[in-house]
This record gives structure tokens, sequence and C-alpha cells, in this order.
């Protein structure tokens, strides 16, 4: 299990300082399907989901969105 770096406090100090990740599963007709996203806690804003069929890494991954310098000026790129 990862470490709980933000100590369970969701309430951001500034735009871009924390983001969350949340993964759930949809039963449905068809079997289950699986929502991944990001989630900006400043503002709220969504910044990414993914759906899949599977629960596995590459429905994960592929909620980060695109990384945009001038959007997010302090992240490495």
């Amino acid at each position: 299990m990862a470490p709980d770096l933000v100590r369970r406090q969701f309430t951001a100090v500034a735009p871009n300082v924390l983001w969350c990740g949340d993964v759930s599963e949809i039963p449905t007709e068809e079997g289950k399907l699986y929502l991944a996203s990001v989630e900006e806690r400043f503002s709220g804003r969504l910044l990414g989901y993914a759906t899949s069929a599977h629960h596995d890494a590459g429905s994960t991954t592929a909620t980060r969105p695109p990384l945009q310098p001038d959007r997010w000026p302090h992240l490495p790129m």
C-alpha cells in the first residue's frame, strides 16, 4: 500500500498542489466497468478519466492529463 502523503487532508491551499485519483467499479448488464478519474482538489476540476472492462494499471495511467508547461509550470516535464 502507498503511504498517505496528504494525511487524509483533501483540501488544497493553492491550484495544482493536490490531485486525487479514484477507481470505481460499476456493475452493468454486460459485466463490470471500471471508471478511473483524476481531480484537481483546489478547483474541483476533473483533469482526466478513462473507462475500461479491466481493473489494471493501463486504465489508471490513461487518466493522467497531458502535461502542459503553460498550465502547470512547476511540474517536471
